[in-house]
This record gives C-alpha cells, sequence and structure tokens, in this order.
C-alpha cells in the first residue's frame, strides 16, 4: 500500500514516531506501526476526502501546532485567514511557473528554482505542475531581462523546462492577496494566448487581458500599478503618447512637440526610470499606450 501511495505522492514520506504532525500535510495511518505524511498542496480536496475514508486520522493528529510560514502565506493568499503572515519581509513579488517536465518531481524543481531566487523565498505548489514562489525584495533581486539567460542556463543544467510571470514587487498587507490574484489571472491569460513565451510580466498580458475585457476595478489597479505617480504628470504623460505615437521615432516625436530631442530623451529616461517600463521595446511601448488612451478615455 505505501508503495502504491508513493507512487501516485511522489512527495511522501513515511512519518518517524515522536516527530510532530505538521498542518501542511495529510497523515494516513496505512498500518499499525506506519504513517505516511502527504504535502496538503500535493492531495486535491476530493482525493483527500477519499483518502481521509480509507485512512481515518487518529485523534492525537488533531492536536494543533503553530502554522508553518509556508501554510500562512497559503491561507492569506487564498483568503482562507485575513491575517497576514509572520514575517519580517516588507516587500514581495509573486513568481508564478509551470514546470513544462512532465516527469520533473516537485523537489528537483524547487532545487533548480532556488538557484534563481533568495534560499528563502517560499513555493507554494497549486498542483503538480503549477505553482508560485514568493520572493522577498533584496539587493540581489534580478530584472526580466536578467533572468533570461539564467533560466536558460538553469534548463541546461538541470533539465527541466520552466514557463515563468515575473510579478511586481508589493508591500506585505492586507491588501497583498487582491495584487496576487490579478497577476495569477494574468499569467493564466498569458499561458493561454502566448504560450511560446518562457518568461512573461504584465506588461507582456496585459494586451491579451484588454481583448478579454477588464472591469473599471482593474483598469484602475493597472493605471496605478504601472503607471504610479507619473500619471499625474500630464505634461509627461502626453509627450510620452506622442513618442509612442510617432513608432517611437524621437527625431520625429521632438519635431511634433516642439522640443529639443535632448529634452525629449530626458524625459523618456525619467518615465522609464519611474516606470520600469521601456517604451523603447514594443510589448511595453503598446501596454504604455493602452493604459494611457483607457485612463484618458475614463476621465
Amino acid at each position: 500500500m505505501i508503495d502504491k501511495l508513493k507512487q501516485k505522492y511522489p512527495n511522501a514520506f513515511l512519518h518517524r514516531k515522536n516527530s510532530p504532525y505538521l498542518n501542511d500535510y495529510i497523515y494516513l495511518k496505512v498500518s499499525e506501526e506506519e504513517v505516511i505524511g502527504i504535502p496538503n498542496e500535493d492531495v486535491t480536496k476530493e482525493e483527500s476526502n477519499l483518502l481521509h475514508l480509507l485512512f481515518p486520522p487518529d485523534d492525537q493528529w488533531e492536536v494543533k501546532v503553530p502554522l508553518s510560514e509556508k501554510e500562512q502565506w497559503k491561507r492569506f493568499l487564498n483568503k482562507t485567514s485575513a491575517s497576514v503572515p509572520n514575517t519580517s519581509w516588507e516587500n514581495v513579488r509573486f513568481i508564478f511557473f509551470t514546470v513544462l517536465s512532465r516527469e520533473t518531481l516537485q523537489r528537483e524543481a524547487e532545487e533548480a528554482f532556488l538557484t534563481l531566487f533568495p534560499s528563502e523565498s517560499i513555493i507554494i505548489w497549486h498542483s503538480t505542475q503549477k505553482g508560485v514562489l514568493i520572493e522577498p525584495r533584496s539587493v540581489e533581486t534580478l530584472k526580466k531581462n536578467e533572468l533570461e539567460p539564467v533560466l536558460a542556463a538553469i534548463e541546461s543544467d538541470f533539465f527541466i523546462q520552466f514557463r515563468l510571470f515575473v510579478g511586481s514587487f508589493f508591500k506585505v498587507n492586507s491588501e497583498l492577496p487582491g495584487h496576487y490574484m490579478i497577476e495569477e489571472r494574468s499569467f493564466s491569460i498569458g499561458e493561454q494566448y502566448s504560450p511560446e513565451y518562457r518568461l512573461q510580466n504584465i506588461s507582456s498580458t496585459f494586451p491579451f487581458l484588454m481583448a478579454r475585457g477588464l472591469v473599471q476595478e482593474h483598469q484602475e489597479w493597472f493605471t496605478h500599478h504601472l503607471l504610479g505617480e507619473t500619471f499625474d504628470d500630464q505634461e509627461l504623460i502626453s509627450t510620452i503618447k506622442t513618442y509612442i505615437e510617432c513608432s517611437s521615432n524621437a527625431s520625429l516625436a521632438a519635431k511634433k512637440l516642439f522640443m529639443h530631442r535632448n529634452s525629449l530623451q530626458y524625459r523618456i529616461d525619467k518615465f522609464v526610470e519611474k516606470t520600469g517600463l521601456d517604451i523603447r521595446i514594443f510589448e511595453d511601448a503598446l501596454t504604455v499606450y493602452l493604459l494611457i488612451v483607457i485612463s484618458l478615455a475614463n476621465k
């Protein structure tokens, strides 16, 4: 029986006597002497109910233990708990991922994944192939363009292929689950409409989200979190809009704006620095232009 369970759940393990029972595992008493533990994230709700019918839990397992940090984050982001996780992290970002190599075990994927990100990062699995990494902000944080060559090297060394969605950094507070939900949906839409792209972010998926239709609340979210304070600078926004409409031709845009080319370049650099969106790149330029047009239309 144990062998069959391990075959179905590769991350299952034989529980040692006198070891504590943790809340982020389910435990099955498969014989009088043997108890097997399986990570909650490996088991669907239906499977959990069936397993508990086949292997009723012991009363001693009902003893409450402090929630692990991972379980705190899982409940918080899924809105099953309103409590902010007990953490020293001030800002985090979400890296959503899909493991494309079907035969890869979760522990192998985690080992490869954590060579990309700080070791204290937390990985929460949604299924055998999908999950999210929660990364604290640090001096080691890699930008999207810096992740591309590293990801290629990881795939070469570990023979594991990923599809990633790199989120933005947010403050750890009660608003975080809302940010999480929008970025998770963005990744899902990106996988659906552009599966050939192995590394995605809000900018690359936004046009597809637009095509699917955005409610007013979400439009405001994207404007606030992508354009930020620059949207309040109407002169800057007008300059950027004109620059994009001129096919990112600085000379043509400067003439149209009756502005010196160096002054235009200064404004472009200022916008890129404040937003992190490089409008000299097509996908960023498209996202920024759509946001500006939508936001101006809703004023």
